[in-house]
């Protein structure tokens, strides 16, 4: 593990230490439902597991391991937890839970030391002058891959597949589909273990494909133009594969109104076809979402009114216990993550919560006011579409989600906790 500078890993310890009195304050006030076990596990934003993660759960500190599980036992219902990675300086904070087999994120840029990295190349007959071919490696294991695209004279690809640090290997398959204009071909998938030494990452895709079909053209209606930016795909995501098992056939500029775009006729039963947008503004703001079609259907995407942060305003100082961090509601149902940062020391606080306020009392505590002026950034997600934070940590009965979701961003701000 590389070396810490001792002033950012000292007040780190401090930070977990006021999370731990300004939880057990908050826990000894609260009304509990019961004695139960609780056991879960920490991962990141892309569902990978946070091997030795620390948790404070109602007071009680454990420690995660290798593959982000934890427990806890003895514990009132509901509870409160804090989940705190020293690494990346960041810690989570979440409120009144029930859900017993929780599916904590630690939110933050995932940290390459929690992931394998392994390079896969992708061998298949050279592509003809009118054709492109697809192609993504997708696992039953979490794992993540973005599609590469061969153009025409092509003969291979190189991929890129993500997985967690604690395995070795990852199996799973190799998927390619190739678009002519006659329609799409669909491979039959490459069965292959992935391991971190590259020299045995070599795959070889079938000459021929499995089956085909024909090309549907269909309009699609973008509500993102006005953004400053925006951008629309369509990728096949794969019945029975992780969360992140997907392939993306096309790419569109959501600025446009308007576009006709040419998809698969008919799609495999096992795999369904995936609407991803992402928008954003001048000012920061924006947005990612995504929703599921069939073939043959003309699709629309639409804008979302994102949350917008009121109080404090940008550049308030002398911020501490009895400010109020305040939000609008933003369009949909969801649940809403405030994101704190600063650089001088590097710390990040995350807290999730069904409020559209609230105030912090750690920030009136004399450990930041002894270490001098902190600068902090701040903005607020939110996510769609969760009723409660309950809803939002309870692990999903399929591995892949099927409704509409989305992840709305305000834009930022920031403070300080001095007024000097």
């Amino acid at each position: 593990m590389p070396p810490y500078r001792n002033c950012t890993t000292s007040f780190f310890h401090i930070f977990l230490f006021v999370l731990l009195l300004a939880a057990a304050v908050h826990i000894s006030g609260g009304i509990s439902l019961g004695q139960s076990f609780v056991t879960g596990r920490v991962i990141d934003e892309r569902s990978f597991p946070v091997p030795y993660a620390k948790l404070i759960l109602n007071g009680n500190e454990v420690t995660a391991d290798v593959t982000g599980r934890f427990l806890v036992t003895n514990t009132g219902i509901p509870y409160n937890v804090i989940v705190a990675e020293r690494n990346t300086s960041s810690a989570v904070f979440y409120k009144d839970l029930t859900v017993t087999n929780p599916d904590l994120v630690l939110f933050g840029d995932p940290d390459p030391r929690n992931y394998s990295r392994a390079v896969v190349k992708v061998e298949f007959p050279p592509l003809a002058d009118t054709s492109e071919a697809y192609v993504s490696f997708i696992s039953r294991e979490m794992i993540y891959c973005n599609t590469v695209v061969g153009r025409s004279g092509k003969d291979n690809v190189t991929l890129t597949v993500d997985f967690p640090f604690a395995y070795s290997n990852v199996t799973g398959d190799v998927v390619m589909i190739r678009k002519n204009p006659s329609g799409y071909q669909f491979f039959r998938k490459k069965s292959v273990t992935i391991t971190r030494n590259p020299a045995r990452n070599r795959v070889i895709l079938p000459a021929k494909p499995e089956s085909s079909t024909g090309i549907k053209s269909v309009k699609l209606f973008s509500g993102i133009a006005d953004y400053y930016q925006g951008e629309i795909s369509m990728s096949l995501d794969f019945l029975d594969y992780s969360k992140n098992s997907q392939l993306t056939i096309l790419e569109v500029d959501g600025k446009k109104q308007k576009n006709v775009i040419d998809l698969p006729s008919k799609l495999p039963n096992t795999v369904r076809l995936r609407v991803n947008t992402f928008a954003d503004t001048r000012s920061g703001s924006k947005f990612s979402s995504y929703y599921y079609t069939s073939p043959g259907q003309d699709l629309k995407v639409t804008e979302e009114f994102l949350p917008e942060l009121v109080v404090p305003s940008d550049g308030y100082l002398g911020v501490n216990a009895a400010t109020e961090f305040r939000y609008t509601v933003g369009s949909g149902a969801g649940i809403y993550v405030l994101e704190f940062r600063s650089r001088n020391p590097d710390m990040k606080y995350f807290v999730v919560t069904n409020e559209t306020a609230g105030r912090f009392s750690l920030l009136s505590r004399q450990e930041f006011t002894n270490y001098g002026n902190v600068t902090f950034s701040w903005r607020v997600r939110k996510y769609l579409t969760y009723f409660t934070v309950d809803e939002f940590i309870r692990p999903n009965i399929f591995k892949n989600e099927i409704g509409y979701k989305g992840v709305l961003y305000s834009n930022g701000r920031s403070f300080r906790t001095g007024y000097f």
